[in-house]
């Protein structure tokens, strides 16, 4: 817990603290009551970066993004109204 508090502190992370017990059951009751305590940061997140580009993916496909895989890009060229992106498999118009 410690290290995890100090490496807050290196970075800056405001409104960090260590709460115990009974302000963590507060907050969280389905808890396990012998919890002792937790680090409590309420200005900062934890993510996956797998489940975010995952979820950025299928934003994107839900919005007509057209997914090419296996494809190497060989070149990006700016155009009046967005790139044209050359590939090894062709060339595609994007904005």
């Amino acid at each position: 817990m410690s290290v995890l508090y100090e490496n807050g502190l290196k970075n800056n992370v405001p409104q960090m603290r260590i709460i115990v017990r009974n302000e963590i059951l507060q907050m969280e009751p389905n808890l396990n009551p012998e919890v002792i305590c937790a680090l409590y940061a309420p200005t900062a997140g934890i993510i996956s970066p797998w489940e975010l580009a995952v979820a950025l993916t299928e934003n994107a496909m839900d919005n007509g993004v057209e997914l090419k895989l296996e494809t190497t890009v060989t070149d990006i060229k700016k155009q009046a109204h967005g790139y044209r992106v050359i590939t090894d498999k062709g060339e595609f118009d994007a904005k």
